[in-house]
């Protein structure tokens, strides 16, 4: 086991250093609390942050014929195909040649970032709980174990990226379906010689902690929190101060200071629809798996459409605002069937119009004709499964979408964020195959998906292909970061053609 590295960690000007040189109103400003010193700082800034990586994770693999592109090279994603997913028929009327890449068609804005890399595959055991542990960690695990090493890319990651700037090296956070606590299957997450992670589930509360910590409220109590005491309403006007920075360091700095400071007025405005919507949410974390509270929350995620642009927002803030160098979003969790008097009781995706199978979610719709689910009296066939999981997937990839644009949108230095951030998206299996029940399990041909801004460490706009370990794999994007690592799981080399030249 490698023991955690020291490393040197770029000193910033003193606060009062700081403040001495900003006009009155903000010296002011910046002396009201930490978080105000924080934002102008970044907006004066004319260096872009350090490197950023944003993890995401949604479960049980793919379609592979409709994910993968046709050919190596320049990576195509086309933009013109049907969009129109009703009816019981496109799987099939859907021309071959439009398959490729069909599920990947909201990012096609985003081909020339994108890198894919087909032929990585897991070694270790095809079933849930080891193949989620696996997947970030490069390891080959077996059975139930809770065993090995090597750290996960997001540790490795936040090794290197993490400064005195920021508060956690990783913010790990996520939502859950409808009761898919399969024991194991939440966790992805090890850090630098530790066990795995199970993240929050309460973005709610993770939202509050990321903010309460920037704004220096250390130990928030019942007035301090986001929904008794918004952050701009104690730190008064804006305006008058994004005027004065923009005469102090030029217009530039002023529209930064502005975007962040409506990141912040963006996340809170969220934070109180989502109470408002869903009053029942918990406000406090609650992670135990056991606790009877943890479980009636997990109980019901028809408002996903509701939560997703809060966690997507929540990720981007905790990034704007230096809280994290990396985040870590898990969007659901690997399950099992869940029966209960012969109903299907996992209704994640029923809010999506066209679904057809409803109560099937994530493990359901991936097992086809399973036994259990056709003892209990329901047949779901090869083409419905196809049909719903590529409705399913084309909503994430939407969801994936929205946060590039907002990535994209928020000035970083002299570009926008998404220039320095990496977004690693993956699933523990590459199929099952489009129409068919084989290969449920499959660990071969893992659809990591990387994206990656102009000043990030990898090539994109390609597809390749190759034969390696996914420890080959993270161990090449965490040597692009600056690790030092020598191996990453099974992992021991690199793969050409990822990292920059």
């Amino acid at each position: 086991m490698r023991p955690p590295k020291r490393r040197s960690r770029p000193q910033l000007i003193s606060r009062r250093s700081f403040v001495r040189g900003l006009p009155a109103g903000l010296a002011g400003l910046a002396l009201t609390s930490p978080f105000w010193a924080r934002l102008i700082r970044r907006a004066v800034a004319q260096d872009a942050s350090a490197q950023r990586l944003l993890v995401w994770y949604t479960a049980d693999g793919t379609i592979p014929e409709w994910f993968w592109p046709a050919e190596a090279g320049t990576l195509q994603i086309r933009s013109d195909r049907t969009t129109d997913l009703s009816g019981n028929d496109f799987n099939e009327t859907l021309p071959t040649a439009d398959r490729p890449t069909f599920l990947l068609q909201p990012i096609a804005p985003y081909a020339d970032r994108t890198l894919l890399v087909r032929g990585i595959s897991n070694p270790g055991q095809g079933d849930h709980a080891p193949a989620v542990r696996s997947c970030f960690t490069g390891e080959a695990l077996s059975g139930e174990e809770n065993t090995g090493s090597s750290a996960s890319l997001d540790g490795l990651a936040s090794e290197v990226l993490t400064g005195s700037q920021h508060i956690e090296p990783v913010l790990r956070t996520g939502v859950y379906g409808n009761r898919v606590s399969y024991n194991g299957t939440r966790d992805i997450s090890r850090p630098v010689g530790g066990d795995f992670i199970e993240p929050s589930w309460q973005p709610v509360s993770d939202a509050r902690r990321v903010l309460d910590a920037v704004g220096g409220l250390s130990e928030p109590n019942e007035t301090d929190n986001l929904r008794a005491t918004s952050r701009l309403a104690i730190l008064g006007s804006v305006r008058s101060r994004v005027e004065e920075l923009s005469c102090a360091a030029g217009t530039p700095a002023a529209q930064r200071l502005e975007a962040y400071v409506e990141e912040v007025a963006r996340l809170e405005r969220l934070e109180q629809e989502l109470l408002e919507e869903e009053p029942g949410a918990p406000t406090e974390p609650l992670v135990d798996p056991d606790n009877a509270e943890v479980q009636d929350a997990e109980r019901d995620i028809r408002g996903l459409p509701i939560v997703a642009p809060f966690v997507r927002d929540l990720a981007v803030t905790a990034l704007a605002l230096d809280y994290s160098p990396v985040v870590t979003l898990q969007w659901g969790a690997s399950g099992e069937n869940k029966i209960e008097g012969g109903e299907l009781t996992d209704y994640r995706y029923d809010f999506l119009p066209d679904l057809e199978y409803s109560g099937a979610g994530d493990h359901g719709l991936a097992h086809p004709e399973d036994g259990a689910f056709q003892e209990a009296g329901h047949n779901i066939s090869a083409e419905v499964s196809t049909r719903d999981r590529a409705r399913i997937f084309r909503w994430f990839w939407g969801q994936l979408r929205e946060l590039l644009d907002r990535l994209e949108s928020l000035p970083d230095g002299s570009g926008t964020m998404l220039d320095t951030t990496t977004i690693l998206c993956v699933s523990e299996f590459g199929g099952p195959r489009a129409n068919s029940t084989a290969e449920q399990h499959s660990t071969r041909n893992l659809p990591y998906l990387l994206v990656g801004g102009s000043q990030t460490p990898f090539q994109t706009g390609r597809f390749i292909e190759v034969d390696r370990s996914h420890g080959d794999y993270l161990l090449t994007l965490a040597r692009g970061f600056g690790s030092d690592a020598s191996e990453m799981g099974v992992g021991s080399s690199i793969i050409d053609g990822i990292l920059r030249g």
